[in-house]
């Protein structure tokens, strides 16, 4: 029954894309991420994909995919831990440097490469996508939100 779901839920998305594409309003791509300017990447919300199992350790916290493949996230009480809070309480990257910034006072642009880095490599290792509704290209250059 869940393959059955999973298959109507990705169905349904490829039509919604689809449809929106014909409209003129181009989706990401999951590489296209890594060619947002600072200004389009701060308005950008991620998540854990939903086959993603999170587990807090007493060092660290870890990953598990579905195939039971364990990745490591961050050890605790560290920035990147932080960064991992907020980004689970869908919060924008341009929030998410903002509240860094105000908790641990490191340059502005600095905080933003650093939050950049962290939350691009976690997209890479496929343990996150966006979670918001993101239009990119020259008809429709904007990110919109949707929680």
């Amino acid at each position: 029954m869940t393959q059955r779901r999973d298959f109507f839920k990705e169905l349904l998305s490829n039509l919604y894309v689809m449809k929106e594409e014909i409209a003129g309003r181009r989706h990401f791509q999951l590489t296209d991420l890594w060619k947002l300017d600072d200004t389009k990447f701060k308005q950008l919300k991620l998540r854990v994909r939903q086959d993603i199992a999170i587990q807090y350790g007493e060092q660290e916290i870890r990953v598990v995919k579905k195939d039971n493949e364990t990745f490591l996230i961050c050890a605790k009480g560290t920035g990147q831990e932080k960064m991992f809070h907020l980004m689970q309480q869908r919060l924008t990257m341009g929030e998410i440097v903002e509240r860094l910034a105000t908790e641990s006072e490191p340059e502005i642009e600095t905080g933003f490469q650093y939050v950049r880095e962290f939350m691009l490599s976690l997209v890479k290792q496929a343990i996150c996508v966006p979670a918001n509704d993101v239009y990119y290209g020259p008809e429709n250059n904007q990110t919109e939100g949707k929680q």
